[in-house]
């Protein structure tokens, strides 16, 4: 049997058919993760790496759990002098500003530097 669902759907589907199958999969949780997307000016980013990105180990118990340096990987996506980024965060009832905050630290940037899209929820992107 195959089931395509998460967990907890799956231990409600099993419980009279496979009770301990079902009482195993009610034990799993689920991380919330939250997805910010930042641009910054590259001169104010003297510190990152020409690499993919970066993953912050659990055990660290940061907000950030990584970041992607989309510039990096495409080229074409922004205008030169721009760093486009992807940050992975665990706001869990958090602000994003917390996330920034932790990024312009880690990338050792001013927050003000990280200019951040915001959602359609917020009022507009912000400019660069």
């Amino acid at each position: 049997m195959i089931l395509a669902a998460p967990a907890y759907v799956s231990a409600n589907l099993l419980q009279t058919v496979y009770p301990e199958l079902s009482a195993l999969l009610e034990k799993i949780t689920y991380q919330s993760l939250s997805v910010l997307h930042i641009a910054c000016d590259q001169k104010r980013l003297m510190h990152i790496p020409p690499a993919f990105g970066f993953l912050v180990p659990g055990y660290r118990k940061k907000i950030i759990a990584g970041v992607l340096f989309n510039s990096s990987l495409f080229s074409d996506r922004s205008k030169d002098g721009v760093q486009l980024m992807t940050v992975f965060c665990h706001l869990n009832g958090r602000t994003s500003d917390h996330a920034i905050l932790e990024l312009a630290n880690a990338l050792n940037v001013h927050e003000s530097d990280l200019a951040f899209a915001l959602s359609p929820l917020d009022s507009s992107p912000a400019k660069i």
